[in-house]
């Protein structure tokens, strides 16, 4: 009889540990939202043949499995002469990089040119996906003429569009994320910080306090049972 009750004593806590985890989780991914923003967000006026690197950085990602990231700077000012992969999604994995690119294009609409870095990985195989805080890509810049440059980090407009910037998880599920501008050059503007397209900014829950939460209501909930089976003895 011990025996048996020992048996649906882990079965029991087994089975409220697995629904306290996956509660949990959907309790972090609702009130999480995934950020990217180019860092440092200013970078101060240099002399003309210079270069500087901004890193693209990912923030409080939760099963990113492919990134498409559009960002758009003023060809007139500067010139996009290097990306380089960082450590945010090969650090879970095998990646592939789809597109990695600098182009200079021509908006038929406005007469203006514009310049173009666009990025686009994956992980590979049966991954989860990555999660946390890292630096997804870095894109080094050369100074080519005096003046200043946004550099605009272009909004999804949805639909499975090649256009913009937005992530994926492995199921398809798109994660459109929370954007911050960076700037170049003397007297940046008021860069618009936070900006998304449809996402609404929600207090975020640090991810320890979740956890910490989760554990103590596990050890409630085991108590809770071994009280109930000492009663059944």
């Amino acid at each position: 009889m011990a025996v048996e009750m020992k048996k649906w004593n882990l079965i029991a806590t087994l089975i409220i540990f697995a629904f306290v985890t996956q509660l949990a989780t959907q309790i972090a991914e609702a009130q999480i939202t995934t950020t990217i923003r180019i860092v440092p967000e200013q970078t101060e006026k240099l002399t003309i043949g210079e270069t500087f690197t901004v890193n693209v950085v990912v923030e409080h990602a939760l099963n990113v499995y492919a990134v498409q990231v559009e960002l758009h700077y003023d060809p007139d000012v500067l010139a996009a002469i290097n990306l380089l992969e960082g450590p945010f999604l090969k650090s879970f994995g095998q990646t592939l990089v789809a597109l990695n690119e600098s182009t200079i294009i021509f908006d038929e609409d406005t007469d203006l040119s514009y310049g173009r870095v666009y990025y686009v990985a994956s992980l590979t195989g049966d991954n989860p996906g990555a999660y946390g805080n890292d630096v997804l890509f870095t894109v080094t810049f050369e100074v080519i003429s005096e003046g200043s440059s946004t550099l605009h980090l272009i909004e999804y407009p949805g639909d499975g569009s090649g256009v913009g910037t937005y992530f994926m998880k492995w199921n398809y599920e798109e994660i459109i994320p929370e954007m911050h501008d960076a700037y170049y050059g003397p007297n940046p503007p008021n860069l618009i910080s936070p900006k998304s397209a449809g996402v609404k900014v929600e207090k975020v829950e640090p991810i320890p306090t979740i956890m910490l939460w989760t554990m103590l209501f596990t050890v409630f909930a085991m108590i809770f049972v071994k009280k109930i089976m000492s009663k059944g003895t």
